[in-house]
């Protein structure tokens, strides 16, 4: 299929702006367990990335994120996080078991030691928190298409910092996303784009969950 399921994290946020809570919350989630209970199975998790992993581009040298919950409990403390409000936002009857995967990934958020709230929106609200001049919100989900299937599509959605569901001000990885959509070698395009999926996973400028698969 072509959907991602990613919550994008607020990197300039008083409680996600720390590495170490955005690590964390990529530990704290059980993705194999929604796979089984939420999909019956038809869902893989997804490679460290919310980038489509048929795309040009795709960066297959990534891992997924393991989980492990008392990993993502130590990093909160050490971030002096433990009691610190988190919100989340999302909707609801847009994307295939939106609802309960937002809910789902707060419940395991709470269990490191944050005070998570989730703010469910109408959907023209929820595109205005995505899309808006606004502040960002601390973590917004999204079912992330790529009918372009090439990676471009998601990075200058969600990793360029004037893209358009951006929640980052990385100048750095900006530059290097505006280098790769001008390159014209494959290979140096490739290692442009591999470079930038690498940073946006060692820093967990997102939290990706499953590519969704299509039934027929």
């Amino acid at each position: 299929g072509l959907e991602t399921s990613v919550f994008v994290l607020g990197t300039d946020n008083d409680v996600t702006k720390d590495p170490k809570v955005r690590e964390a919350l990529n530990l704290a989630v059980d993705r194999q367990a929604m796979v089984d209970g939420l999909f019956m199975g038809y869902a893989s998790i997804a490679k460290g990335t919310h980038i489509n992993p048929a795309a040009t581009g795709f960066n297959a040298d990534l891992e997924p994120y393991p989980y492990d919950p008392d990993r993502a409990r130590a990093l909160i403390e050490e971030a002096g996080a433990v009691g610190k409000p988190l919100v989340v936002v999302g909707e609801s009857g847009r994307w295939l078991k939106d609802r309960e995967q937002i809910e789902a990934v707060a419940a395991y958020w709470a269990e490191t030691g944050l005070q998570v709230t989730t703010d469910m929106q109408e959907f023209s609200q929820y595109l205005d928190s995505l899309m808006g001049d606004g502040p960002r919100p601390d973590a917004i989900f999204i079912a992330n298409s790529n009918e372009l299937l090439d990676a471009d599509r998601e990075l200058s959605f969600i990793y360029h910092k004037d893209g358009a569901a951006a929640s980052n001000s990385d100048l750095e990885m900006a530059e290097m996303i505006d280098a790769a959509r001008v390159e014209i070698d494959p290979v140096k395009r490739k290692a442009l784009l591999d470079d930038v999926q690498k940073k946006g996973h060692d820093l967990s400028y997102t939290v990706p969950l499953f590519n969704l698969n299509d039934i027929y």
